[in-house]
């Protein structure tokens, strides 16, 4: 259970929880020994995980249900996150809002970029999200990303997102490509130190 949680987590969150522990992509990526495991809000620095607008917006029962497992694969650049979104993230009853999801995506992406640049803090420059169909509400999903392109101060970073128990050839709800950019951005991350 994550020490990182601003509440405390109901029958609800341990349930899902246990259902994380024992699922089988959740166990094949811990038997990987090229990956390594945490949880988004963990890798944020104390200082300023309080006020990150997912964390304290979004993160607590209904929404953001648990901290999200990310499993990251260095030498591949690429990243998967588990996370569970809440039918508080509705846009539609029974359907995630398709900001929320951009948004989730968008984080997922920074922090890939992050597995090139670890002393900097990614801007989206560009955040281009194909949606492909609607995301049920109460579903634990599956966000991977994959940094596909660097040239100096940017990197491209492609991304997909599927619900938990469907197939990887399944097609994805998005599916997008981010462009970030790091040193023109470095007063953001001393400012992040304060």
């Amino acid at each position: 259970m994550s020490r990182s949680l601003p509440f405390q987590p109901s029958d609800h969150v341990k349930r899902m929880e246990d259902l994380l522990q024992n699922n089988s992509l959740v166990r094949s990526l811990r038997a990987n020994p090229s990956i390594y495991e945490t949880r988004l809000y963990e890798e944020v620095p104390a200082a300023i995980r309080d006020i990150l607008f997912t964390r304290r917006d979004f993160l607590g029962p209904g929404k953001i249900t648990f901290d999200p497992l990310v499993f990251i694969n260095k030498s591949l650049r690429s990243l998967t996150v588990i996370i569970h979104l809440g039918s508080d993230l509705s846009g539609w009853p029974g359907l995630i809002h398709g900001g929320m999801l951009a948004t989730v995506m968008d984080e997922a992406c920074g922090m890939c970029v992050r597995l090139r640049l670890p002393d900097q803090t990614p801007v989206t420059v560009q955040l281009a999200v194909k949606y492909q169909k609607p995301a049920p509400a109460d579903e634990i999903y599956v966000l991977e990303t994959k940094l596909v392109q660097a040239e100096g101060n940017t990197s491209w970073v492609e991304g997909s997102m599927r619900a938990l128990g469907e197939d990887v050839g399944t097609q994805p709800l998005p599916r997008q490509a981010v462009v970030t950019v790091r040193s023109e951005y470095r007063h953001i991350r001393a400012m992040a130190q304060i």
